[in-house]
């Protein structure tokens, strides 16, 4: 499996060398590159190397369903993500990565996140714990979380565009009550990929994540994260000491015949502190309310 994202990530790496990207708008007005097209199709391999069936984000609706069929016959399956982080991608950023978990009814067995411009790759197994290899030194270590309980002290992890208070009021609105200034607070650092972000976590790059499934009143749209954004990190941060629940602090099944995760993503540094942190963080938002389009 690891050969196998190396393989995908030096491809997409190798497409943006060409100038080949070909950017393009999906359906659901995601975009789509030449680097996820290749990374797709390498990691499609992963079937045929161990035998068991690949849910990925660049299938249809109709396949997804049945390869999800095998996935219920055999209660194996490959999560992947060819390319989160797309966007940055195409603009030539480092932040973006690919993600290859291995769950096995319903739970992540092996998580593989790799970010084949920032040069490293990390791992895990159940029960093994989790490392990252440096491939340019060729050192390698455990992965562990931070030690950090001090919530005035925590490094939160966000995506920029949470921080438009024009696309995601509710958002903003909940930062400013925990006492964060929205455009200069060294205490809150902003990435693109999902997935990078609570990669970042188990690494001890940052302390705790939030994600709410909630309108973009921009875009006039919903945003919601899917369960190949986080497939691999639910193990990778677990493995680190840390903890990955949804924003009403429950668990996440994987391999679910609707693989949106509805009530969005909460990703700590502890899993002694994890539901405590939640509750402080979310407070009394109303997941619900938020995820509706305005009424004119």
């Amino acid at each position: 499996a690891k050969k196998i994202t190396l393989e995908a990530g030096n491809a997409t790496l190798q497409v943006r060398d060409i100038g080949s990207i070909d950017s393009v708008l999906k359906d659901d007005g995601t975009q789509f590159t030449k680097g996820d097209e290749v990374s797709h199709h390498i990691l499609s391999k992963l079937e045929k190397e161990t035998g068991i069936p690949v849910l990925s984000e660049e299938i249809s609706n109709d396949e997804y369903l049945l390869v999800r069929q095998k996935y219920l016959e055999t209660g194996k399956a490959w999560i992947v993500d060819p390319l989160d982080g797309t966007k940055e991608y195409a603009k030539g950023l480092d932040e973006y990565d690919i993600s290859v978990a291995l769950i096995e009814d319903g739970k992540p067995t092996i998580g593989i996140v790799y970010a084949p411009q920032k040069g490293w790759i990390m791992y895990s197994e159940t029960g093994k714990g989790a490392k990252i290899l440096n491939l340019k030194t060729k050192e390698e270590k455990e992965l562990k979380t931070s030690s950090q309980s001090d919530f005035k002290e925590m490094v939160l992890l966000v995506s920029s565009s949470e921080l438009n208070s024009e696309a995601y009021p509710d958002y903003c609105k909940n930062l400013e009550r925990l006492g964060y200034i929205l455009d200069n607070d060294k205490r809150i650092r902003s990435y693109g990929s999902t997935t990078l972000k609570s990669a970042m976590i188990a690494n001890g790059e940052g302390d705790y994540n939030f994600t709410f499934t909630a309108w973009d009143h921009r875009k006039n749209k919903i945003r919601i994260t899917k369960e190949w954004d986080i497939a691999a990190t639910y193990l990778l941060v677990r493995e680190a000491g840390g903890m990955m629940t949804d924003c009403a602090g429950n668990d996440f099944v994987f391999g679910k015949e609707d693989p949106k995760n509805y009530q969005g993503i909460f990703t700590s540094n502890s899993t002694k502190y994890h539901n405590k942190l939640l509750r402080q963080v979310v407070g009394n938002i109303n997941l619900e309310s938020i995820k509706m389009s305005p009424q004119p």
